[in-house]
């Protein structure tokens, strides 16, 4: 199968400086590799935007997961190509459990990616215009959450602890940065959109720069 374009968005500034904000169980160490073997079978999956609901439902009807959200997928390759943020409520609930079915699907053989889409940028760079009520209240107890933080003052009382750990150097733009944003598996390249072939040749450097 052909490589497909891929989009690959400047993320380089997820991380941040110093320690600030990062809590120790928001750091997963995803591996940033690009490249991996072909598999029998493999699902891409975008745009959940924090609808949990229909996560599952897309999940169980691919047959890798059950109703108590336990991988089943034996060795189905999973690629998440982006967009879990933003438009409904349930963000942090879905990282979660996608986080959880990780060394599931590893230990069955098979395997879950996880991309970065344009919304996690907007996030990172504090762009709310698609959070929802529910997405600000959904933050408030997110590891690392921190209202006072005087880096995020200017945002309203509500959006506070939301705009915390998504800033740059904040716990879940942390987290958001260990996934990569260009994925090959065999021959078929999957992220958020498309880029130059130029960048799928060079996929393995441009998840370490980013």
């Amino acid at each position: 199968m052909r490589a497909c374009l891929l989009w690959v968005i400047a993320l380089s500034w997820l991380v941040g400086c110093g320690d600030s904000g990062v809590a120790s169980d928001t750091s997963y160490n995803v591996a940033l590799d690009a490249r991996y073997p072909a598999a029998e079978r493999v699902i891409a999956i975008g745009d959940i935007h924090g609808d949990i609901a229909a996560m599952r439902k897309a999940l169980m009807l691919a047959d890798v997961i059950d109703s108590h959200d336990r991988w089943i997928g034996g060795k189905t390759v999973v690629v998440q190509t982006g967009d879990l943020l933003d438009r409904a409520d349930d963000e942090q609930e879905i990282i979660d459990v996608l986080l959880s079915l990780q060394p599931q699907a590893a230990a069955a053989g098979g395997a879950l990616h996880l991309l970065n889409g344009n919304h996690e940028l907007m996030n990172v760079a504090l762009d709310f215009d698609y959070v929802t009520d529910g997405g600000f209240a959904d933050f408030e107890d997110a590891p690392g959450a921190d209202p006072a933080d005087p880096e995020v003052a200017d945002f309203e009382p509500h959006q506070r602890a939301r705009a915390s750990v998504l800033r740059p150097g904040g716990s879940y733009a942390r987290l958001l940065a260990d996934f990569p944003v260009v994925l090959i598996v065999g021959d078929t390249a999957f992220a958020h959109g498309g880029v130059l072939p130029s960048y799928a040749e060079e996929a393995n450097e441009v998840n370490r720069d980013v």
